[in-house]
């Protein structure tokens, strides 16, 4: 499983309890997405790795990976960032799609975690010094499949032969990429482009420049990308499930969603839509870190906290300003739990 291969994880960019780590912070992690590699020789110092087989829905396990992170790591070991990973309701709307009475019964138990995570902090006296953030790292659609629409089926396509690529995958999903052999490239582009009405080819040169997809060495010539709804299928159509993401961010299916609050942040705000790569950002602010090379912008999240002007004081200096997480709701569901305690920062 690829949690377990470094290379897949350490490919030049860096997890937050790194960054984190490196500039003093104590870090965990539990069950988050690359919690298990080491990055440029470093790991999370305080971890517990999702098993190979686990039953993500299993909300029993839900509160018991809360109590640690709340009541052992956080409050007990005083640890400033810990991730908490939960990978649904994510599988619910793949296997039963995004409109189905199973996705909804998961989302009501992700509902009832959120409030168990409120009553935790509340419980450890951490309500008034933890900010919670709940976003979603993407959407979901509903496919379109049982003889409603013609399907994309690559080797279906007049002219197109997978004896001219380097390799072929069974499912490309809503976004492939194809690496053609020597001398065969524009073969395969011309083959490809206009060969399907929900189909849209690019050389990579080509990609729209707002998707900012053009320009990062590890993209392959040919970029495959398919309307919404639709799959990129290899030789056969073997990708079954009933709900996807991955297509066009400017689809409403694909919007994310973001909701926050704690000391740090304004009180009944609506804010305007804004980029998901700038909560990264926004993150970094409230642990008071030094973020790495990204695509996010502060200002574009800042007008929500509050003036520090107007920040009421902790009584007791030393107490722990804190950021609570939970990214994915409705698609995954991350616990990102962290403190900060500037006063203790500035004077060291």
């Amino acid at each position: 499983m690829a949690q377990f291969v470094d290379s897949y994880w350490d490919n030049g960019s860096l997890p937050i309890w790194i960054t984190a780590q490196r500039q003093g912070l104590k870090a965990g992690s539990l069950h988050f997405p690359g919690t298990a590699a080491t990055y440029k020789g470093e790991t999370v110092r305080v971890r517990q790795v999702e098993p190979r087989f686990y039953d993500h829905s299993n909300d029993t396990d839900w509160r018991l990976n809360i109590d640690k992170v709340i009541g052992d790591w956080f409050h007990q070991q005083d640890l400033d960032i810990v991730t908490l990973y939960f990978g649904e309701p994510d599988l619910a709307g793949h296997t039963y799609g995004p409109d189905s009475p199973e996705l909804k019964e998961m989302v009501q138990q992700v509902d009832r975690t959120i409030g168990y995570i409120r009553d935790k902090i509340q419980d450890h006296g951490l309500t008034d010094r933890l900010n919670i953030i709940i976003t979603s790292d993407h959407g979901m659609t509903t496919m379109l499949r049982n003889g409603l629409v013609e399907e994309i089926i690559l080797s279906k396509i007049p002219g197109f032969s997978f004896r001219d690529i380097q390799f072929q995958l069974l499912d490309y999903g809503p976004v492939g990429m194809l690496l053609p052999k020597e001398g065969k490239l524009e073969k395969v582009y011309q083959a490809l482009k206009g060969s399907h009405p929900h189909l849209h080819v690019y050389k990579k040169e080509e990609m729209p420049a707002r998707l900012h997809y053009k320009n990062h060495p590890r993209l392959l010539p040919i970029i495959l990308i398919a309307d919404t709804g639709y799959i990129v299928h290899g030789m056969l159509p073997l990708n079954n499930n009933k709900g996807e993401h991955g297509f066009d961010n400017e689809v409403m299916d694909m919007k994310a969603l973001f909701r926050a609050v704690g000391p740090d942040f304004q009180r009944n705000l609506m804010v305007d839509p804004f980029e998901l790569v700038d909560v990264y950002p926004l993150m970094c602010h409230l642990l008071g870190i030094y973020p790495e090379v990204n695509d996010g912008h502060l200002d574009n999240t800042k007008h929500m906290l509050v003036p520090k002007k107007n920040r009421v004081p902790e009584k007791n200096p030393e107490v722990l300003i804190g950021l609570t997480a939970v990214i994915g709701f409705l698609v995954l569901l991350f616990i990102i739990t962290t403190s900060y305690n500037m006063w203790k920062r500035n004077r060291a």
